[in-house]
């Protein structure tokens, strides 16, 4: 870093990849997108379980680590896909 002096303390304003703290910064980045902007509820069972509706009308994503597993209507799922590619960049 320039423009620093030697033995400045300085804070830190996002978490670092592989801090303690940096899995928790992830998980509130994904847990704001999705029910903030997805419309998604979480599990009161399972904090990393993501739903909307009921029955057929069903959407489902389980989130580990940085890993994701929708289930639902194929149309639910391609939607979602779409809305997630908008954000993150996707794998299949």
């Amino acid at each position: 870093m320039t423009g620093i002096e030697p033995g400045t303390t300085v804070r830190l304003n996002a978490a670092v990849y592989s801090l303690a703290e940096s899995g928790r910064a992830w998980y509130e980045a994904v847990r704001a997108f999705y029910t903030e902007e997805c419309g998604l509820r979480v599990s009161e069972r399972d904090p990393a379980l993501f739903y909307e509706g009921e029955g057929e009308n069903m959407i489902m994503l389980a989130v580990y680590v940085d890993d994701m597993t929708i289930a639902g209507a194929s149309h639910k799922v391609m939607k979602m896909k779409e809305r997630l590619a908008k954000k993150w960049q996707l794998k299949d």
